[in-house]
């Protein structure tokens, strides 16, 4: 009896050893400065994983963004001289009609093609709703629907602005609608403005091409609007699902995106580029002074791209020492004056 209590306490004593053991090695491993890189790849992971917690709560806000709904006897559809709907324009989802609501109001319809589908129907109008505030699309009234049907897509219809007749940048540029050096350049303006106050709201536009830019050349001052949001994305880019020679025809891309790469604020900055491009081989003079930036705008390597806000400026430089050319101006705005 007291030879087994006495190996039971020998074992005890052992135990506590190699727990003491133990204990001591985790100290002197907590005790023990880690290495520079160990920090800096432990504080990379838990930036990356509060980077993607950001990224889902901001996601998950915008998918729960509300729209409004107008009832379907609020809108009337315009009629042509044939009596057929008044198309305004179409695109790779849905035609356009010009409409009425409250038999007041002239709107822009978007009626989707029936192989639409209800997410990319309510992304979209969830995508202008969001960007109301930066006055650079047009104004969103809402989902027309009826009231004894499921979430069919082709039973919605988005109403919104009908804005500048429907004309679009691509149409005034093929149909070479003159407009003056002065105009072309208060556009350019508008264009890169506009793209900041988007990229500013963590938007990609991801399909940025002058079809896509209506444009008002009545009256006075030429204005424009952002269109066709229904590929622009929240807090993260997307990447085409296309063949490698279908993705060679969309040229106003990004040559990564063509090559599979994800869209990105830099591709956003290519396809400007390119619009620039199309708009100084038209307009000529007034955009000279642009060349260089917009050759950086379309460079091959994203990393050589300049950010949107200095394109902001460069291009508000410009449009200053065009319009003030005795004086000198700097792109911080400052003027300085010729004589001593």
């Amino acid at each position: 009896m007291q030879e087994r209590q006495g190996e039971r306490q020998g074992e005890r004593a052992e135990r506590e050893e190699r727990a003491e053991d133990r204990q001591a090695r985790h100290n002197e491993r907590q005790d023990r400065p880690q290495t520079r890189g160990t920090q800096g790849r432990q504080a990379e992971r838990r930036e990356r994983g509060r980077s993607r917690h950001r990224r889902t709560v901001q996601e998950d806000l915008f998918d729960r963004i509300k729209v409004p709904s107008i009832e379907k006897e609020r809108v009337r559809f315009a009629c042509d001289e044939h009596g057929d709907w008044a198309e305004v324009g179409r695109g790779s989802y849905g035609c356009v009609y010009l409409g009425l609501l409250d038999g007041q109001v002239e709107v822009a319809i978007k009626d989707f093609y029936e192989s639409s589908s209800w997410e990319l129907v309510i992304h979209e109008a969830r995508m202008l709703l969001f960007l109301q505030d930066t006055h650079i699309t047009p104004a969103f009234y809402g989902l027309r629907r009826r009231f004894d049907v499921s979430k069919e897509p082709k039973e919605y219809c988005i109403i919104m602005e009908y804005f500048g007749e429907g004309r679009t940048l691509f149409n005034v540029m093929a149909d070479k609608i003159q407009l003056s050096g002065g105009e072309w350049l208060d556009v350019v303006g508008q264009l890169v403005a506009g793209l900041r106050l988007i990229h500013t709201k963590h938007v990609l536009l991801n399909d940025l091409k002058a079809d896509n830019i209506l444009i008002d050349i009545r009256g006075g001052r030429k204005t424009i609007r952002y269109i066709d949001v229904g590929m622009a994305t929240y807090h993260q880019g997307l990447t085409f699902q296309l063949a490698a020679d279908q993705m060679n025809k969309y040229n106003f891309l990004a040559p990564e995106v063509r090559e599979g790469a994800q869209t990105s604020f830099k591709s956003d900055i290519y396809s400007l580029g390119y619009m620039l491009e199309q708009i100084h081989r038209l307009a000529g003079p007034p955009l000279d002074g642009l060349d260089t930036l917009i050759a950086q705008c379309t460079a091959t390597d994203p990393a050589h791209r300049p950010d949107i806000d200095v394109i902001v400026t460069q291009v508000h430089w410009h449009m200053v020492t065009r319009a003030h050319p005795p004086r000198d101006v700097s792109p911080l705005g400052l003027v300085a004056s010729n004589s001593v």
